[in-house]
């Protein structure tokens, strides 16, 4: 991701001491390169299964890791800080990611089941955490049947055990120098790599009660962690993985990459300590992992028995007796041995319930073939399964199957949607009815009623509705959006819709953007990220001050080439949509915006019947200019004003405002943009001719007869701009001649104050 969720990564991952020896990468392959690995991407450019830059969890193989198997995709902002899989079964810390200079919002834990696909959020993990708190990265430790995360915020970095049931974080240790992504092997030692691409193992000190690193042995060529990554142990071959994006690697591609290292480690005894001076120690790199991605969450399946003992299975799903006292538990035997090889052969299974065995097939059965096995009088509520194939080469891997048995709450609804009514006052609410229960149990479609909430005001607008739609009535103008809750007599779920304004339309002028206080601004404006590249308008922020030297709070827009994703960044499509009034006809109204940027940038002006950029009009069309400086050498606003058309008059409407700056790819000015609104007011009256235009401060009349400008009135800085922000020429003279001039349009700036000539 950016540089903004990459800052817990950076500061953890201190350089280590001097005086071990860097490992030579080589290249191969790996042992059993078939077996699949898996993994989260906040963004890649490829898949096998699905187009398009999206994110979610994938599966690959170690032969072909760039081939990268969609299991399960999420929208394009949701993404997770860190993971780690037990058993087939992940546990993730996601994220809201709305903007590339603003704070993600931390969503509950999920669980996520990658053999049967489904997945539910846990519990809050950021729930008593600093705000600023990001996970580097989470590993399983098998030996002590723990989940752990490292992360922490302002410099304050420790390691957490993580509770599955709930997402809370325990600190356990202190962090010292040493690493930002962890893995720990079978024995219960845990790893990591620093940023200057030293491995590391953290030993426990039970004095100082912290972990101490001891630095082993560099990676050659790898170092300067750039995004986010992972690293994990393949618990079969005992050998390390690393999922690395490094600004500075052998391909030179600046992070462009993930690309899998593959560790060895010298043979030790479980409980010794390794050492910088062990023998044995290799680094191999296996191939790129995904192009302009970031991969986290590694999981390697592993088995206890060998590379040709039988594989997964396959389409194992459960049911529920309609009684709630029995579970099916289905399944396809595996087709494949462990290492992805055609298997030949399975001797028989065993089948688990909550760790104790319930069931055994000892008889030959054919690869692929189907399988059944039903629980019965089960207790009611939640419980794994695992179906374990072997033959004469050993056990394969756990199939986890979690399973709930008794009667069910309704899962969620899906495909929830508010339209908000052309007077901006109604909005109908419809949904998707679920057509399961919210674990698998049993449930009944039929009695599963509805109640919708309407936020913030937090008002119970509907209660036990059997049908899949409501309309409201909205006075107060604002953002809303709703819950809704899907009910039985075992339980409820709860959606909420995306938000939306509404309400009875502004009909008392000037409207103005509250740039000064973001959160009301929320109330009734609209900004919208419209080509999802996630780089978009910023409120509320302190960063003008390092550019322009002052604290004026304005809507922001801002690229910068130190945190730019070249792939990901796409011609500016920015909204700001102000909330719906009442144009009265015979009335003039204009749009006015003050505007200062260090590029130039293409702002459009539209109006619509609703708050969307769908069925928008253009009205204008700017080129906000070059900074302008006083004499102090503040960079000054410059104003833009245009009129409300005839066509607006008489009706109900919203006027926007769009960048639409094209993306620059080459030269100084290279993914770079940073403008600052700083006023978008909507008022009657005609926008600012170039003849008889009065200035508040300090009084200007300016005048233009076709070749003689005059500007009556004190002045300290006035210029001539082309349309493309070029100065012509700078005035310091009250009358000038503008004779010679080309044809064509130019923006005169009086002290700060910006108004249009067109030359004939």
């Amino acid at each position: 991701m950016n540089k903004s969720l990459l800052t817990a990564l950076a500061l953890t991952l201190a350089a280590g001491g001097i005086g071990a020896h860097a490992i030579e990468v080589e290249e191969g392959q790996v042992e059993f390169g078939k077996r699949t690995f898996y993994g989260f991407f906040s963004r890649n450019n490829s898949y096998t299964n699905i187009s398009g830059n999206v994110w979610g969890f994938t599966k690959q193989t170690f032969e072909a890791p760039y081939n990268n198997e969609m299991i399960l995709q999420m929208n394009g902002q949701t993404a997770v800080y860190a993971a780690a899989a037990i058993d087939g079964v992940y546990y993730a810390m996601p994220y809201v990611f709305s903007s590339s200079m603003e704070q993600p919002t931390p969503l509950p834990m999920m669980e996520f089941n990658i053999h049967t696909g489904e997945w539910n959020y846990l519990g809050e993990w950021s729930e008593g955490l600093d705000e600023f708190f990001k996970p580097n990265d989470m590993t399983y430790d098998i030996k002590n049947d723990r989940l752990l995360a490292i992360g922490g915020a302002m410099q304050d970095y420790g390691l957490y055990e993580v509770d599955r049931t709930d997402g809370h974080l325990t600190r356990l240790s202190n962090v010292a120098a040493g690493g930002g992504v962890i893995a720990c092997d079978a024995y219960g030692r845990l790893f990591s790599i620093g940023m200057d691409g030293w491995l590391y193992q953290w030993v426990y000190s039970n004095t100082s009660q912290t972990y101490r690193a001891n630095q082993l042995v560099r990676v050659d060529g790898y170092t300067s962690m750039y995004s986010k990554q992972s690293m994990e142990f393949d618990h079969t071959t005992h050998k390390l993985y690393w999922a690395a994006n490094c600004y500075n690697n052998p391909f030179n591609d600046k992070a462009a990459s993930t690309r899998m290292i593959e560790i060895t480690l010298p043979d030790k005894a479980p409980g010794a300590n390794y050492t910088k001076n062990d023998k044995g120690y290799k680094v191999k790199y296996v191939g790129e992992v995904g192009y302009s991605g970031t991969f986290t969450g590694l999981y390697i399946p592993y088995t206890n028995g060998s590379f040709t003992a039988p594989g997964f299975a396959t389409e194992t799903a459960f049911t529920c007796s309609d009684d709630a006292k029995d579970v099916t538990l289905t399944f396809k035997a595996p087709t494949t041995t462990f290492a992805g090889e055609t298997l030949d052969a399975i001797s028989g299974y065993d089948i688990y319930r909550d760790g104790q065995r319930i069931d055994m097939v000892k008889t030959a059965i054919a690869p692929g073939a189907a399988g059944t096995y039903v629980d019965k009088n089960v207790t009611s509520g939640k419980h794994r399964y695992d179906v374990l194939f072997y033959n004469n080469n050993g056990d394969g891997p756990k199939n986890p199957i979690y399973a709930f048995a008794g009667f069910d709450r309704p899962a969620q609804v899906t495909d929830a949607a508010v339209k908000v009514g052309d007077d901006f006052k109604t909005t109908t609410i419809t949904w998707t009815a679920p057509t399961h229960g919210y674990s698998g149990g049993t449930y009944d479609p039929a009695k599963t009623r509805y109640d919708i909430v309407r936020l913030p005001d937090n008002v119970k607008v509907a209660t036990d509705l059997d049908k899949c739609t409501f309309n409201d009535n909205i006075r107060r103008l604002m953002r809303y959006s709703y819950r809704i809750i899907a009910k039985n007599e075992s339980g409820e779920t709860a959606v909420e819709t995306s938000d939306f304004v509404a309400g009875n339309p502004i009909d008392e002028f000037p409207l103005e953007a509250e740039f000064t206080n973001p959160t009301a601004l929320k109330l009734q404006w609209t900004a919208l990220d419209n080509n999802h590249d996630s780089y978009t308008w910023l409120f509320g922020s302190d960063l003008g001050h390092a550019v322009f030297g002052d604290y004026e709070m304005a809507g922001e827009y801002i690229i910068s080439p130190t945190s730019v994703i070249a792939s990901m960044i796409k011609d500016a499509d920015e909204w700001l949509i102000a909330p719906p009034a009442v144009f009265e006809a015979g009335t003039d109204y204009k749009v006015s915006l003050k505007m200062r940027t260090l590029t130039p940038e293409i702002v459009k002006v539209y109006y619509g019947p609703r708050i969307s950029p769908e069925g928008m009009t253009e009205i204008a069309e700017f080129t906000a200019q070059r900074p302008v400086y006083n004499e102090t050498n503040q960079m000054l606003f410059q104003t833009y004003e245009c009129d409300i058309p005839e066509a607006v008059k008489g009706t109900t409407a919203c006027i926007a405002v769009q960048i639409a700056t094209p993306v620059v790819r080459e030269g100084d000015n290279a993914y770079y943009s940073y403008l600052q609104l700083g006023g978008l007011t909507i008022d009657e009256g005609k926008a600012a001719g170039i003849e008889d235009v009065t200035a508040t401060a300090p009084a200007n009349t300016i005048s233009f007869n076709g070749e003689i400008l005059t500007i009556n009135g004190e002045f300290a800085n006035a210029a001539l701009y082309n349309i493309n922000g070029a100065r012509v020429m700078t005035i310091d003279t009250a009358s000038t001649s503008l004779s010679g001039l080309a044809a064509g349009l130019y923006i005169l700036n009086v002290d700060g104050r910006s108004f249009k000539l067109t030359c004939k």
